[in-house]
């Protein structure tokens, strides 16, 4: 039997695993499934397997190696995904004050008034 204790892994939440299954069908439900599994992925690569990854950054060409998507419609589902209260986006501020790239943070789709916590994911193309 195969041990897989100290496998790496990266999670899902179910909440909006369901709520992506309710709001889209057919080939874009599959590409957003790939889309959120993707930043997941990312951030769980990214975190070094830290319970509160807080300091994670990805880059919109990360998510197009990961998933094979078009960079057009990763832009389009970053922007979906911030409707549903998936994540949030917003703007870097460099120590010059000066703002830099786009980030996105995921978080929980429920607590989207309470305000968003997660993961920040880099989306550099916006």
């Amino acid at each position: 039997m195969r041990d897989i204790r100290s496998a790496p892994f990266c999670w899902q939440d179910k909440n909006t695993l369901r709520l992506l299954k309710k709001t889209f069908e057919g080939t874009e439900r599959a590409k957003i499934l790939a889309m959120y599994t993707a930043l997941t992925w990312i951030a769980s690569d990214q975190s070094g397997g830290a319970s509160n990854p807080e300091e994670i950054y990805g880059y919109t060409d990360m998510i197009e190696d990961y998933t094979g998507l078009d960079p057009h419609f990763i832009k389009s589902a970053i922007l979906k995904f911030e409707e549903l209260g998936i994540l949030t986006r917003y703007r870097e501020q460099r120590e010059d004050g000066k703002f830099g790239r786009w980030l996105v943070r995921l978080g929980d789709p429920k607590a989207k008034e309470e305000g968003s916590t997660g993961i920040p994911v880099d989306d550099t193309s916006t």
